[in-house]
């Protein structure tokens, strides 16, 4: 996996301003990176879903301060073609802190809607909607080609740096445990965004309603990770989902996990291997692990990091789709 000296140009949320900084230590790590309690990360896949969950508690910040523990969920919808992503944030103390989720696109076109969605509108291209289910209280922000005070919305990947790209950015501010909730919808060339509302309906529950008539409702465990959703068609027809990691956990998940992203099983990606929305839009790097701090742990019961999740489940969902 592509990594890079700036954690917080990946896609991830930084804390209080600041990305992730992994403390090397191999006293209780023989890895050297990572927090050793960090949950191991968990991959199962359904007959319409698969789901990815991973965990970050190490340090923040050049002061490698533990400011707080970040918990990604990752939920692709197979025939629907949708993301849902959950990113769970729990501080280690009762302060206020912010937090912001960042998603980097290829594009310098798009518009924001009500609710604050970011739709790219790239003409002669297939587009992208970020859809917040969770938008009270967020914030947005677009960056496209900024250099200072941090350098934002730049293509690194295509072009070594030189053309603009685009950074969205959700913040949050708050005490205690606080989430974004995001829908990632891709869209067809010249299709039209196809949401109709979006509506909190208290709970942790969430309601998509799009223009054919069609809907979708997410349903969050609460403290715990998981997803549910209930799909309905318009013809009346729908399916339900349930991504629980509990129900889906190996006979011994010390041992051997299923698949990949099993306990122990995580290991260093080859040199050349790319990320989906790393670097601003696209990114440049090395695979390897630095102080820099790349988005995954070295094995162990570090488990996976948040972000590097977006590789894993962009690839199933390829997978999925020409299979």
């Amino acid at each position: 996996v592509w990594c890079f000296d700036v954690p917080a140009d990946q896609v991830t949320v930084l804390v209080d301003g600041e990305p992730q900084r992994r403390v090397k230590d191999k006293t209780n790590d023989p890895s050297g990176w990572g927090d050793p309690a960090t949950p191991p990360a968990h991959f199962h896949e359904g007959t319409d879903y698969a789901y990815a969950l991973g965990y970050y508690q190490d340090a923040y910040g050049d002061k490698k301060e533990r400011i707080a523990t970040h918990r990604r969920e990752l939920l692709f919808l197979d025939k629907e073609g949708a993301f849902v992503v959950v990113d769970t944030l729990t501080p280690n103390d009762q302060k206020d802190h912010t937090y912001e989720a960042r998603w980097h696109l290829l594009t310098t076109k798009w518009k924001e809607q009500s609710g604050a969605v970011t739709i790219t509108t790239d003409s002669a291209e297939p587009n992208f909607a970020v859809v917040p289910l969770k938008s009270d209280a967020l914030t947005t922000h677009h960056d496209s080609g900024v250099s200072s005070p941090e350098v934002l919305g730049w293509d690194l990947g295509h072009s070594g740096g030189r053309d603009k790209a685009l950074t969205v950015r959700h913040q949050r501010q708050g005490k205690g445990q606080q989430r974004f909730v995001t829908l990632l919808l891709p869209l067809k060339k010249g299709a039209a965004y196809p949401v109709k509302s979006v509506e909190d309906l208290g709970s942790s529950r969430y309601r998509v309603s799009f223009n054919d008539g069609s809907s979708l409702e997410v349903t969050l465990a609460g403290v715990k990770p998981g997803v549910k959703v209930k799909v309905k068609k318009a013809d009346g027809s729908g399916y339900d989902v349930d991504a629980d990691p509990e129900q889906h956990k190996p006979a011994d998940a010390g041992v051997d996990g299923p698949g990949p992203l099993s306990d122990g099983g995580v290991t260093p990606a080859e040199d050349g291997a790319s990320n989906d929305g790393s670097g601003n839009a696209d990114g440049a790097g090395r695979a390897e692990y630095d102080d820099g701090g790349c988005s995954i742990a070295a094995g162990g019961s570090s488990g996976l990091a948040p972000a590097l999740l977006f590789v894993l489940l962009g690839l199933v969902a390829l997978w999925r789709r020409q299979r």
